[in-house]
């Protein structure tokens, strides 16, 4: 049941990301507590030093030649 559960919650969020409507949970994790069927929600923030999510891009070692 908890694999249908996330699943569904997860196709949902492509669906509204493909379709830019809603509210995506981009920047947040959610919870989910199966035992009670509830949620909860928490922000994440970026790590200022992460390469990945951080505020500079990271290189790819790769000069472009014209």
């Amino acid at each position: 049941m908890t694999t249908g559960v996330i699943g569904s919650i997860e196709a949902t969020e492509a669906i509204k990301l493909c379709l830019g409507t809603g509210s995506v949970l981009a920047g947040r994790m959610l919870f989910w507590d199966g035992l009670r069927s509830e949620t909860d929600t928490i922000v994440i923030g970026r790590a200022p030093r992460c390469i990945s999510c951080g505020g500079k891009a990271a290189s790819s070692g790769r000069e472009e030649r014209s």
